[in-house]
């Protein structure tokens, strides 16, 4: 009779504990929670709109190829082992692994990371948690879980699921991820599974990426006829993910068999540029000409704004012509890169996605300002450098204003140093001089402080 009066508060505290697991939150900010499955996927597709020779020489080698990879990271819902009501979020452009060690990152390394390649050691997301004081050891890392592979790229599978940008901790910029443990907490809380993309390469050829997540869409699709689940796939891709999302869904709607032309129930494009991604031209220009310096944080921003896939997203790019290597100065209509303009012809993209709805949100600047805050006109000067290097930069002419100098470099009188010789090796373009184009580009709806950062460098450069 004791025992049985003894096993009765048991079972009540058995079945509060089970209560009380489902109930509690699993995502949450600065919490690393893992993954159930990772599974990689190889596109077996060939470009045919963008197959020529990439006009960044030096990136040529890295990126004249035919495929694509990625690995799909799936937390499964609540009571379920199987894929049944799958969100499938795909990232936008994240730049190639520069790490500790090659392929992809182990949750150690990530937060080791310092600006992508230090190897001193560094952990943020330990830090902030021990501050927090509020989360059980074993909710974020503690060394058993140092083994964990969270992504190819600088944005992975534990930027998501934590909301804290490794990278971004030593750039100043933590916080644009923030939010999303608290959208996976409510889809969780729904019943949704969470699938996310992690390209190989976010700098890689559009349509490759595109062709390898429409494989990895009609993956997922036959898992819900496997596990006779009737749902639909939800497809949010944020920023360049938006656009090979766009393209991998029409890619199935055009060319897939019958149970994947209607297999997507709802696209969101997320703070996609769709139309084309504003960077400023004159600051293009710029980079351009001091990528031949001896400097790596220039050659790396230069490489990033000329990968393949940034060139195929800006809409107006300093991608030059074969004419317009030598030449010192530049009177032309600003346009995109041939890469852009192949990209848009291809039928994945001609197109909208007709099977589905489409949904856009726009995130807009993170400062709440407005773009540009109305107070930037055609052509105004955006910085003005007057210090050992001579640097005008001025926002676009609007259509129809005729040619506006928006970029103007010059050089000390006296070259002789070793420095300034290289310097003058590596202009391309004095001055540059465009019409006929969209007034706005200094800001592409977010928030970017590249122009102030000239100031900076003041040993060269004074900010007027």
């Amino acid at each position: 009779m004791k025992t049985k009066n003894a096993s009765i508060p048991t079972f009540f505290l058995v079945i509060f504990k089970i209560l009380f697991a489902q109930a509690q939150t699993l995502f949450e900010y600065k919490k690393y929670v893992s993954y159930d499955e990772r599974i990689t996927i190889h596109s077996d597709n060939h470009r045919t709109y963008a197959d020529f020779d990439y006009r960044n020489s030096d990136l040529q080698n890295s990126y004249n190829v035919n495929y694509a990879k990625l690995q799909l990271f799936i937390k499964y819902a609540k009571c379920n082992h199987k894929l049944t009501k799958p969100f499938v979020f795909v990232e936008g452009v994240s730049f190639d692994k520069k790490s500790i060690v090659e392929g992809s990152y182990s949750l150690f390394d990530y937060f080791q990371m310092r600006n992508g390649d230090s190897q001193e050691s560094y952990h943020p997301l330990l830090e902030a948690v021990r501050d927090l004081n509020k989360l059980p050891p074993s909710s974020y890392y503690d060394g058993t879980i140092s083994n964990d592979e969270v992504g190819y790229s600088t944005f992975n599978w534990a930027t998501l699921v934590t909301g804290v940008d490794a990278e971004g901790m030593e750039d100043g910029e933590p916080l644009q991820v923030q939010k999303s443990p608290e959208l996976l907490q409510k889809l969780y809380e729904n019943g949704y599974d969470i699938v996310f993309v992690d390209f190989e390469s976010g700098q890689q050829y559009m349509e490759n990426n595109g062709f390898a997540l429409s494989k990895a869409l009609k993956l997922i699709k036959d898992s819900l006829d496997n596990n006779e689940s009737p749902e639909k796939l939800v497809v949010c891709g944020a920023s360049m993910g938006g656009l090979v999302s766009r393209f991998a869904i029409r890619d199935l709607e055009l060319n897939g068999a019958d149970k994947y032309k209607t297999c997507v129930g709802k696209f969101i494009s997320f703070d996609a540029p769709q139309m084309g991604a504003n960077i400023n031209l004159g600051m293009q220009y710029l980079l351009q000409n001091f990528k031949a310096l001896p400097v790596d944080l220039i050659r790396d921003k230069y490489a990033k704004l000329t990968c393949p896939s940034a060139s195929q997203l800006v809409l107006y790019s300093c991608l030059p012509d074969p004419i317009d290597w030598y030449w010192p100065m530049k009177w032309t209509t600003a346009s995109p890169s041939m890469e852009r303009l192949l990209f848009n012809l291809h039928p994945n993209v001609s197109t909208w996605p007709t099977n589905c709805r489409n949904i856009s949100i726009i995130n807009g600047s993170r400062n709440g300002n407005k773009q540009n805050n109305g107070s930037v006109d055609a052509c105004e000067r955006l910085f003005d450098g007057d210090g050992v290097v001579s640097v005008d930069i001025k926002s676009l002419p609007n259509y129809g204003e005729g040619y506006c100098k928006i970029y103007d470099f010059e050089l000390p009188t006296i070259t002789c140093q070793p420095a300034f010789e290289i310097l003058a090796q590596a202009v391309t373009n004095n001055s540059v001089r465009v019409k006929n184009s969209r007034g706005v580009d200094i800001v592409a709806g977010s928030y970017r402080t590249d122009l102030t950062a000239l100031s900076d460098a003041n040993h060269w450069i004074s900010s007027v």
